[in-house]
């Protein structure tokens, strides 16, 4: 089946079920007021969540989603907030409830007050209100009103005496952040919230095979590459028009430089780049360095390897952990069993994807660049990153593995940094022995050399040293994995003689219950040989070669 489905909700059943347990969904339970933040970078689907959520509503519970509009880009009062959510409660049949409750207007009656009145008599009605996009409350004036209105916490009376809840959320999550601060009106006024993540691969493989992205390994490697399991990226791929005619190119180079032109041109719109000041706040300086790490270091690098005219070295731990913290687009790693030397790296891999590969649109030269926009430079840089996305994508496995407790890319110890490192690790450091995964990955079979891997990784672990964390690590039951898009049947049995597992993309989907294409492809040719095969890249997929990199 290559056929693309009907585009659904993927995944987040986990969730589904946290926040019908916290709305208290249960018919013929008593209801408790509370307040819950749902909290997630942009393009996580918080709000596709919530619209999921209120189609699973009870008929016993009123729900009203509600985006609050942002006064800056269109015309926007509490007036106007107040007409929409008192029409809401209308369609929900809370007329006659809603004027029973609400107090007479009089001439001293502000917009603002009267909006904490009509919040007041939902939560009384005991419905649920969603404000998404909740931080342009502190533009319209309204925060400190739905503060007032959490502090009550009971609303006795109304139709089902049971009190209502509110939910927050918002897109730009350093001004809801802001909110929730030691000394924001908020703070402490939540019950609970529920964080939401990217996809983890198991969904992205599903939804990948419902939309016949799966069969066609090579360009599920490339779309992993640029979007990860960021669901907004992957939705807009599959359903948004401008991508509609990728749909049928077969060719994987045709193809990889039209999904070029496209994303390039999306790039350019307003709010779509990973610096969209709408969403979040990067400061110049702060840019620099993000940019400089997935220019130059896409892999990682310590702070001190970053050029003296991007700052100070207390601004650059400043500006990293700014990146990390607040936005997610970045995070730091060290060597194994050690804890001095950390490397940082750019962990969203849409942001790596934008800055590694359209590096002038980032730069700011988006205008000068367009029109040759075509997969030239763009496509070899895209083709070496890909070469670390085979490496996430494999991360991401073995992180679903059972009892995987630890995982991470480009391992790697000062004794040997010089020499390499190891592309995934994985550790189970709680069964006994320890079990050990080892994983080399590269973006073409051809390239994965198994003696040379194996003398490496020996080596990796002779230097660990005695400790009994080093001990544990040399005796546990080890297993080493070599991972590339597509392995044929004899590339199985060969690499199988030198003690390594073989995993490819559709071996994953299988082990996740998916069937994309009959076991062992016999698209590539077969590794037959352990002498190094010619490759323009260097062991980890980048071409040290190329300016700037």
């Amino acid at each position: 089946m290559t056929e693309k489905r009907q585009w659904q909700f993927y995944g987040r059943k986990g969730k589904t079920r946290e926040l019908e347990a916290r709305l208290q969904f249960y018919p013929r339970v008593k209801r408790n007021f509370s307040a819950i933040r749902v909290r997630g970078r942009r393009g996580t689907g918080k709000t596709v969540l919530m619209q999921h959520v209120q189609q699973r509503c009870p008929a016993d519970l009123p729900f009203i989603f509600y985006e609050m509009p942002d006064p800056e880009r269109e015309p926007a009062s509490v007036e106007s907030v107040n007409r929409e959510l008192l029409t809401m409660a209308g369609g929900l049949g809370l007329e006659e409830d809603m004027q029973a409750l609400l107090p007479a207007i009089t001439e001293h009656t502000t917009d603002t007050f009267r909006f904490m009145d009509i919040l007041k008599s939902l939560m009384t009605l005991g419905t649920v209100v969603v404000f998404d996009e909740f931080h342009h409350a502190r533009k319209l004036g309204l925060v400190s009103y739905v503060k007032q209105v959490i502090d009550r916490g009971h609303f006795p009376g109304g139709r089902d005496k049971y009190p209502g809840r509110i939910v927050l959320m918002g897109s730009h999550q350093q001004k809801i952040d802001e909110l929730f601060t030691s000394s924001a009106p908020l703070y402490q006024r939540v019950d609970s919230y529920v964080h939401l993540s990217p996809w983890k691969l198991p969904t992205v493989m599903e939804m990948a095979f419902d939309q016949g992205i799966l069969f066609h390994p090579g360009k599920f490697l490339t779309l992993w590459t640029a979007y990860g399991g960021m669901p907004y990226n992957w939705e807009r791929y599959c359903t948004d028009s401008r991508y509609e005619h990728l749909h049928s190119i077969a060719d994987e180079t045709e193809w990889r430089k039209s999904f070029l032109e496209v994303e390039g041109a999306f790039l350019t719109e307003p709010g779509e780049r990973f610096d969209a000041r709408a969403f979040i706040e990067i400061n110049p300086s702060v840019r620099d360095i993000l940019l400089w790490f997935g220019r130059a270091k896409p892999q990682g690098a310590q702070l001190s390897e970053l050029p003296r005219e991007l700052g100070t070295e207390s601004f650059k731990l400043e500006a990293v952990e700014l990146l990390r913290l607040n936005l997610a687009l970045m995070d730091r790693y060290g060597p194994l069993l050690k804890t001095d030397h950390a490397r940082w790296r750019i962990t969203d891999q849409y942001t790596l994807f934008q800055v590694c590969v359209f590096r002038e649109l980032m730069a700011g030269k988006g205008d000068q660049v367009r029109d040759r926009l075509t997969g030239n430079p763009e496509l070899e840089r895209l083709n070496s990153l890909e070469g670390h996305g085979m490496e996430t994508l494999a991360e991401a496995f073995l992180a679903e593995q059972e009892g995987v407790s630890w995982h991470q890319t480009n391992v790697w110890h000062p004794a040997v940094a010089k020499e390499g490192d190891i592309d995934i690790m994985a550790a189970d450091t709680d069964s006994k022995p320890i079990r050990v995964w080892l994983g080399e990955a590269k973006r073409n079979a051809r390239q994965l050399n198994p003696t040379r891997i194996r003398a490496f990784q020996d080596r990796f672990l002779s230097v660990l040293g005695d400790d009994r964390e080093a001990r544990d690590i040399r005796e546990g039951n080890l297993q080493r994995i070599l991972f590339a898009p597509v392995f044929s049947r004899k590339d199985h049995q060969h690499f199988a003689s030198h003690g390594f597992q073989a995993m490819d993309i559709h071996g994953m989907a299988r082990s996740f219950g998916l069937d994309p294409a009959p076991e062992f492809d016999e698209e590539p040719e077969a590794t037959n040989s352990d002498e190094p095969r010619p490759t323009p890249f260097d062991d980890d997929g980048f071409d040290e070669n190329a300016k700037g990199w």
